[in-house]
């Protein structure tokens, strides 16, 4: 469009802008922090509360007050931090669910090329394989229903539904448990063996780095009170 916008808008008032981060602030305090997910809803959440701010600004309606309308069409602090705690919940769960969707078969991959191609105890190895098979499988179950769960079927399963939640937990405890199992019983095999591969190194590895993800991605979101976030020019 070529012309000018004359009204100004909520984003560039001052005053309506504090309003709006103030807000966003007592949201935080009633959130679990912590992680980036937390950041990047309440960072959305802003942008909503700014857009409506200047949508009412240009309709003639003063920054401030417009702020505070935009807010009070939202909802008070207590009931949106109480809708994003679910919502907070639903897109970790997604995000440990692709982590392990990515994760899962190149770590399959690594042990699979360590035990058939670094050892010459093949036996012994592969009943090492028999015995984290069921933590596999159930691990894959999970990690397959966090993913569809978190994703376009939660607008039929409900916005904030637990099953993405509950089926993440479970993904992540399975793979968590393999991993160690592995690196337990490749600790306890390599100490019978005379000449252990580098294979297992790299084996070793890739589970020891999914178990710290899978910390990082899991572990509880207890800090609270930032300030709410602001954008950069």
């Amino acid at each position: 469009m070529s012309g000018q916008r004359a009204a100004p808008t909520g984003e560039s008032d001052p005053a309506a802008v504090r309003v709006v981060d103030e807000y966003l602030r007592g949201v935080a305090r009633r959130l679990p922090m912590g992680s980036p997910v937390t950041r990047d809803v309440l960072a959305e959440l802003r942008d909503d509360l700014l857009e409506a701010t200047a949508t009412l600004t240009a309709g003639g309606t003063e920054p401030v007050a417009a702020a505070r309308a935009a807010i009070a069409d939202f909802g008070d602090e207590e009931t949106i931090a109480r809708e994003l705690r679910g919502e907070l919940g639903t897109r970790r769960a997604r995000r440990i669910g692709i982590t392990l969707l990515v994760t899962g078969p190149l770590v399959g991959l690594c042990w699979l090329v360590a035990v058939f191609f670094g050892t010459a105890h093949a036996t012994a190895w592969r009943w090492l394989l028999v015995l984290v098979a069921p933590v596999i499988v159930i691990g894959a179950a999970a990690t397959g229903l966090t993913v569809v769960s978190s994703g376009r079927l939660s607008r039929w399963l409900g916005p904030y539904t637990v099953m993405a939640r509950r089926a993440s937990a479970i993904a992540g405890i399975a793979a968590g448990t393999g991993d160690l199992l592995l690196l337990a019983g490749c600790a306890a095999l390599l100490l019978s063996s005379q000449r252990p591969s580098a294979l297992f190194a790299l084996a070793a590895g890739a589970s020891t780095a999914r178990l710290v993800l899978l910390g990082l991605l899991g572990r509880p979101l207890v800090r609270r009170g930032p300030p709410a976030p602001t954008r950069t020019a």
